[in-house]
């Protein structure tokens, strides 16, 4: 899909203005040192008894009590933190930076600009600090880490089989001569189409992962998924072609991700040995076969293979039929007022008026109730099978699909917001959520040399919070300030409202 219109040069001009602003009124600039003191410092271990925190050009250069005498000639600025707690920013390892979500032709294009200003700021208001964009390539993410205030975007290189998902979406001439085909998988099945293809032999795993590694890409996404909606009976890959992908992807030290969201996906994953699975199994199963589940979560904890739930995937487009949903403080925050009424709008309804039709029309008297009923079994079987994977201590890694289509209930920020506050509510601990949210991502896209903890040597993104977050997931509506690549910002103006 077109990544690059998101990134305008009307878009840039009204991000540097806005940072600027900003810069002014904290009287600081992006390469000054900043000291932050008496901070207590979360990690996976704990909290440290109060400590001073150096950081120097966007980087952590010293830990310790009583740091103020040694730096107190070199014009540092200085923020107080007693009593609060000092947490590495947070990590969303499945997004898609693609836009507005929900935007259609009819968005006025001065709301559209306003939107695409605030969403870098609407991560960092919700602490997310780094961010994974999990099908896009090297150009898209350069333009969007030209921003000046954004969290800092790597991506996943796609990889489909022609014809599969999601490259069914585009009419079948059209398919491999998109961009989403540049990295197809090549199709053992589908002999004729391969035979008939220019280039197909490079698509064949060794040659496709050495193109793959040659760009900045962190990981590999595949996908298994048969259909859902008008798509159905879709090819998926072999299992042998998947094996040997992740052959060479291993290689070049670069995890598999595998889209799939089905009880038979997760057989296919298990026995393929991805490294990571982006949706918990909504299809073929049911929370009332608890025992199934549990035997499942056990099948994926042996084989070590990590697992983003997504919860919010489902209930987020469930929560396109909440009435209350734009009257929400978090929603306030997090989306343009313009965008907000856009979006209540006729034009703006286009996505929730053709997910009506399948429960009776936007007009059924209990459409809110239908729709309720629809999606209470799989939302109930992801829900069952987090619970498990949480009481076997399996490898959660936070990842929250924003967004999983054009769904605006899923805004980003917003939506990593809600999956936290659906993996608590099923018994993940904060000690667990935390854990997915910062270290565990940083080690699985090899970034754990300069994000994931509060360490000397690593990158300051940080969070300075009022609460603990390893006591409750509340914490992460106490920040005080974001701190990007070493610059500290009130929180409070990151909010869109």
């Amino acid at each position: 899909m077109p990544l690059s219109r998101s990134f305008t040069p009307r878009l840039l001009l009204v991000a540097v203005l806005t940072y600027a602003l900003a810069c002014a009124q904290y009287a600081f600039a992006d390469t000054a040192a900043l000291l932050i003191e008496n901070a207590r410092i979360v990690s996976t271990t704990g909290v440290s008894e109060p400590r001073d925190v150096l950081i120097e050009a966007g980087t952590i250069t010293e830990i310790g009590p009583g740091l103020r005498p040694s730096v107190a000639e070199k014009g540092v600025r200085i923020i107080d933190a007693e009593g609060r707690f000092l947490s590495p920013g947070l990590i969303d390892s499945h997004v898609h930076l693609m836009g507005v979500p929900g935007e259609s032709d009819a968005l006025p294009a001065e709301v559209r600009d306003q939107a695409l200003a605030q969403i870098p700021k609407s991560y960092l208001y919700f602490g997310f600090t780094t961010v994974l964009d999990l099908i896009s390539a090297d150009e898209p993410m350069v333009q969007w880490n030209n921003q000046a205030l954004a969290p800092t975007a790597f991506h996943c290189v796609g990889v489909p089989i022609p014809g599969g998902y999601p490259m069914a979406w585009l009419p079948q001439e059209e398919q491999l001569a998109s961009p989403i085909a540049d990295y197809y998988l090549y199709d053992e099945n589908q002999p004729a189409l391969m035979a008939a293809t220019p280039g197909s032999e490079q698509h064949k795993p060794k040659a496709l992962v050495e193109r793959i590694a040659s760009t900045g890409a962190r990981c590999i996404k595949t996908f298994y998924e048969t259909g859902f909606g008008r798509l159905r009976n879709l090819p998926v890959p072999s299992l042998e072609s998947m094996k040997a992908l992740i052959r060479e992807a291993h290689k070049h030290h670069l995890p598999v991700f595998l889209h799939g969201n089905s009880r038979k996906s997760y057989e296919f994953a298990l026995e393929a040995g991805v490294d990571l699975l982006v949706h918990g199994p909504w299809h073929g199963v049911s929370a009332s076969d608890a025992e199934a589940l549990e035997a499942l979560a056990e099948k994926v904890v042996q084989a070590g293979i990590g697992v983003q739930p997504t919860m919010q995937v489902i209930v987020g487009e469930r929560e396109l039929f909440s009435p209350d949903f734009f009257a929400r403080p978090e929603v306030k925050a997090a989306v343009p007022s313009a965008l907000r009424q856009w979006y209540q709008s006729e034009a703006g309804q286009w996505f929730v008026q053709n997910m009506s039709h399948g429960f009776g029309g936007p007009d059924e008297p209990h459409l809110h109730d239908k729709v309720h009923a629809a999606m209470a079994k799989p939302i109930g079987g992801v829900q069952a099978f987090t619970r498990a994977l949480a009481v076997a201590n399996g490898d959660l890694v936070f990842g929250s699909d924003t967004p999983s289509g054009p769904v605006y209930t899923q805004f980003p920020g917003l939506n990593g917001h809600q999956e936290i506050q659906h993996w608590a509510s099923q018994g993940v601990t904060p000690p667990q959520i935390f854990a997915a949210l910062t270290v565990r991502n940083a080690e699985l896209l090899g970034l754990a040399e300069t994000l994931g903890s509060v360490a000397e040597g690593k990158r300051a993104d940080l969070l300075l919070l009022t609460d603990n977050p390893l006591e409750s997931v509340d914490a992460y509506d106490s920040i005080a300030w974001v701190i990007v690549k070493g610059v500290p910002v009130e929180r409070s103006k990151l909010a869109a409202n």
